[in-house]
Parts: structure tokens; sequence; C-alpha cells
């Protein structure tokens, strides 16, 4: 088999895979557009009436996120009960070709990251209930997406003017320079004393304090409402089967070219 026809096939497989594997999350979003849709949407005094039932129900709640000992998002310091953030460094490094040209290619290297969540109350109208995050799938707002690009973010200088004047003749030597040049922090974040949705199961633990948690199936806690997860659960499940049965097709078509042609 000619090299040629190699990258086809490994491409073809590739194609395959990535896919298959939007066909799984497609799945998945699909399966938590059902379950939002088929979830009652109870309130609070009724979730805990309900926690006693045999089979643990799963129920839907729109209320209001409370916590006396909130978390505080480290970018924008926003009282919240959920965080996810990250700090990445621009890298560009310059390469010189055979004729003396320059050419420019750049990465986004991560200095910081983290995520953390908090037990907390949804309250509504009827009353409050206890919610345990763990295992939750967080829908959080984007609060922070700030790209700051230029020079002065540091550099492999020494820190002086011979120091920088030889490490350009070094660099022009090797062919090669690479620097620091540019921050970017992107921060989500579930805000507290703000609308929030929860889809969880409702129980009862043994000193008596009704909660909502994870069980079998999606749990999912939002700042978004049941009707904006509505259009993102099945946008994402269509686009996903849609991309990925045109990957898997394509990708059968050309590894079967790469291996017969």
């Amino acid at each position: 088999m000619e090299t040629t026809n190699w990258v086809i096939l490994v491409i073809g497989i590739v194609c395959v895979i990535i896919g298959l594997v939007l066909v799984f999350f497609g799945t998945r979003s699909r399966k938590k557009l059902m379950v939002i849709k088929e979830t009652p949407t109870v309130t609070a005094a009724e979730a805990a009436q309900m926690a006693d039932a045999v089979g643990k129900p799963r129920v839907e709640i729109k209320g209001t996120a409370v916590s006396e000992k909130p978390l505080t998002s480290p970018a924008s310091n926003t009282p919240c009960l959920y965080y996810k953030y990250k700090v990445e460094r621009r890298i560009e490094r310059e390469t010189r070709d055979a004729e003396g040209n320059w050419d420019t290619e750049y990465h986004w290297e991560t200095l910081e990251s983290g995520e953390e969540n908090i037990p907390f109350i949804l309250r509504d109208a009827s009353g409050d209930i206890w919610v345990a995050p763990q295992g939750a799938h967080f829908v959080a707002d984007k609060k922070v997406d700030r790209e700051d690009i230029g020079p002065g973010f540091g550099s492999r200088s020494t820190g002086s003017v011979l120091g920088d004047l030889a490490d350009g003749f070094l660099d022009s030597l090797s062919g090669h320079r690479e620097y620091a040049a540019g921050i970017r922090v992107q921060e989500h974040v579930i805000a507290l004393d703000q609308p929030t949705y929860v889809l969880g199961i409702a129980s009862r633990s043994a000193d008596g304090t009704v909660s909502l948690g994870k069980g079998e199936g999606p749990f999912i806690i939002s700042f978004k409402s049941e009707e904006e997860l509505t259009k993102k659960f099945g946008r994402n499940y269509i686009l996903q089967y849609v991309f990925g049965a045109i990957l898997a097709v394509g990708g059968v078509a050309a590894a079967i070219v790469g291996a017969v042609i």
C-alpha cells in the first residue's frame, strides 16, 4: 500500500472515531433534553412532600440560590455557588526558514485553573430546599472572557540590555525565538441571589433534611431557565448528530478508498 493510501486510510479512521464521539455526545444531550421535558416542575414544599415517596422522585425546581457562606469567584469577585476559571498565557514562536524569513506560530499554555462548588439553599415562594451539588452538570454564566495581547507579558529575557542582546543573538543563531505575548482569562459562574434552575432527585436523610441531589440520570444546576436549556440541548444534539453522521460516513468512505484503491 502506498503512502498516500495509508494517509487516506488513517484520516478516514480518525473521522469515523470523531463522528462516533459526536454521536455519543449527541445522545447524551438528547437524553438531558428528554428528561427536562418529562420531569414535573414543583415547588420546594411539594418536593419535600414527595421526598418520602418510594423510588426517590426526580423533580425540577425554579428558585433563588441562597448561601450564608458563598464562594467568591477569583476573576470577577462574584458571590456564587459555583465557579470555573482558567488563566492562559499565549506563547509565540518565530521560526526562520532557509531563506531567512521568519514565520510566527502560537499556542496557549495554561498557567492556572480551578473549579469549585458549595451546597446551597434553593428558595421559592413555598419555602427552602437544600441542594447537594456533588456530581451535578453545571450550566454557568460566562462572567469573564478577557484576552490581552501585546508586548510586556514577559519573555525569555534576563532583564538587562546586555541580556536582551545576548538572547537576540542566540535566537538568530538557533533559527527560532519564543516568548510570552499575551494573557487570556475565562471564568464561568452561577451567582447567588439569582434565578436558578435545579433538576435532581428529592430525598430525605436520616436526620429529616430534604435535599435535591444526584441519582440515576441527569442532575443539572443552571443559571439558564428551563426554556433556555431546552433550546440549548435540542440544538446541541441535532448538530452533534448531523456532524457526527457526516464525519462517520465520510470517514468510512475515505477508509475504503485508502484500503482498496
